[in-house]
């Protein structure tokens, strides 16, 4: 492994970064500069160098995403929603340079638990207030539109998801997983909520919680309830593969990160992060990354920050 780096032109007040799958040498960063104003960033060397481009007039963008089929389209968001009422995200459709403001009412305060694309539209996934009946709404942003509930009073195809673990589009549909009490479930839309399909229910003793995915969604990786196993499928959960290799797995396997065609190319234990080197797993640094992706040469680069709250980077 190579040193920690770090990143040039970037401030310690990053919130958020992000590469554009699409062109992983494009990366977009959010920065606090007030409690009302977040400084946008790009790069377009794989990360090592940044320049400013943007400022925008919003509350605190910790979350930012790169739409997967085009890299000039990216979204700047709150997690927290502290009140019902309006919410609103920032979008850009030039690479960064201007944003245009969409909005949706919630019915209650909620936390954005996961985000996904279809397509060229932006999906978010709210954990809804507790106190609420209705625990999870979904609501996808179109290009240029406001938001538009895929949930109906906080609830798809009529049942109460108690937390959202994947937002993924496939080659046919948006699928939507979370977990009912102990139980998986998975939906799938393909006409933006109107009708929903299930594509898996599962009892407590057989839950497998999708934890991963490629940006199209041909390859979706699952973890066991105790998240000492995960397996794979390359065809929906039609057939699940569990992964053989697995010496030197971290005990506990708290995320998963795959590269472009679809293999496991880290993962993150409660002590770490690991490689896969020589057909075992290997910890190769003590800190939970934030990203990985690649540098020029197509090798992988590990995200991080130091304890000065800096960007850095490693590179395998």
């Amino acid at each position: 492994m190579g040193k920690w780096t770090a990143a040039q032109g970037l401030p310690n007040t990053v919130t958020r970064y992000t590469f554009s799958a699409q062109t992983p040498a494009i990366g977009y960063a959010s920065a606090l500069v007030t409690k009302s104003t977040q400084a946008i960033y790009k790069t377009t060397d794989f990360g090592t160098t940044w320049q400013k481009i943007s400022s925008i007039q919003t509350t605190i963008g910790d979350i930012i995403s790169s739409d997967p089929t085009n890299p000039l389209d990216v979204a700047l968001l709150s997690s927290d929603v502290p009140m019902p009422g309006v919410y609103s995200i920032q979008q850009s459709y030039d690479g960064g340079t201007t944003w245009t403001t969409q909005s949706v009412t919630m019915v209650s305060d909620a936390t954005v638990s996961q985000t996904g694309w279809d397509g060229s539209t932006f999906v978010v996934g709210f954990d809804l207030a507790v106190q609420l009946p209705e625990t999870t709404a979904v609501v996808a942003f179109p290009s240029g539109q406001d938001g538009v509930h895929l949930d109906v009073n906080g609830k798809l195809d009529g049942m109460a998801i108690n937390h959202l673990t994947l937002i993924v589009e496939t080659h046919t549909n948006l699928q939507i997983w979370g977990t009912i009490n102990t139980s998986t479930i998975g939906l799938a839309t393909s006409d933006m909520g109107s009708h929903w399909t299930t594509v898996f229910n599962s009892s407590a003793t057989t839950a497998l919680i999708p934890i991963a995915a490629t940006d199209t969604g041909a390859v979706i990786v699952y973890a066991t309830n105790d998240r000492s196993h995960i397996s794979v499928s390359t065809n929906g959960i039609q057939t699940v593969t569990a992964q053989t290799n697995t010496s030197g797995l971290p005990q506990k396997v708290l995320g998963v990160w795959l590269s472009p065609d679809g293999k496991i190319s880290a993962i993150a234990g409660g002590d770490g992060t690991y490689l896969l080197q020589n057909r075992q797993w290997v910890k190769v640094t003590n800190k939970q990354i934030a990203l990985l992706t690649a540098n020029a040469a197509g090798q992988p680069r590990l995200w991080s920050t130091d304890n000065q709250g800096n960007v850095i980077y490693q590179d395998a």
